[in-house]
């Protein structure tokens, strides 16, 4: 099982507060990993990080052995993410803003893959029936989800998603992908995790299963 993400040495720092200090992490092919710790631990900040949406003060990022600074287009075919407030085009309905997505993606089989990540996620019965902004804010979090799921990246970096949300996309895939998922403790994510990354302070403690440090 090969390293599809590895973070060494990440440091962020906003004015004097310093959020993220020495951050050092691995995650392997169809690992899933919960990112835990208070508010204000920095978990948005590293997952931004991770999806290229803001720049590390220092430290290294690869994804499947590719250096996000390089921002290589390669690399971010790799992975699929959702922010915490991810923003959607509430005009748009399911199926139109899925299309769409495909189109800017150049998604391979893209007529599949829109029908595939649909079925999956449960949106048919919305696909062309109603506009983003008409959903309740779960099936808008699954429609960000599908948008990220399109052509099966082997990573997902999925912040503050619920974990029955998460066990949709393992389940309707038929290779599993690495996951990187939030929570605020491990209780709430213990049912689909099988490690944990502690952040406390911005410093980093992986944990393995029953939260024994890895």
């Amino acid at each position: 099982m090969g390293t599809i993400l590895e973070v060494r040495g990440l440091c962020r720092s906003f004015g004097s507060h310093r959020t993220l200090r020495n951050l050092t992490f691995s995650i392997n092919e169809g690992e899933v990993f919960g990112l835990v710790g208070p508010s204000g631990s920095g978990k948005t900040v590293t997952l931004r990080i991770l999806s290229g949406s803001l720049e590390g003060d220092s430290g290294t990022v690869s994804i499947g052995g590719i250096s996000l600074a390089a921002r290589s287009r390669k690399a971010h075919e790799l992975f699929g993410s959702v922010a915490e407030n991810h923003p959607l085009p509430g005009w748009l309905t399911p199926f139109e803003y899925l299309r769409l997505r495909v189109r800017l993606k150049d998604v391979r089989d893209g007529r599949r893959e829109l029908s595939r990540v649909l079925q999956t996620y449960g949106l048919l019965p919305y696909g062309k029936r109603y506009r983003i902004g008409q959903l309740s804010s779960g099936h808008r979090r699954l429609v960000a989800l599908a948008d990220a799921d399109l052509a099966m990246p082997p990573l997902l970096l999925l912040d503050g998603l619920e974990p029955w949300q998460v066990r949709v996309a393992l389940e309707g895939r038929p290779n599993s992908p690495a996951v990187l998922l939030t929570g605020r403790s491990a209780p709430e994510l213990e049912a689909i995790c099988q490690k944990f990354i502690f952040l406390d302070r911005g410093s980093a403690t992986v944990c393995g299963e029953g939260g024994r440090a890895a």
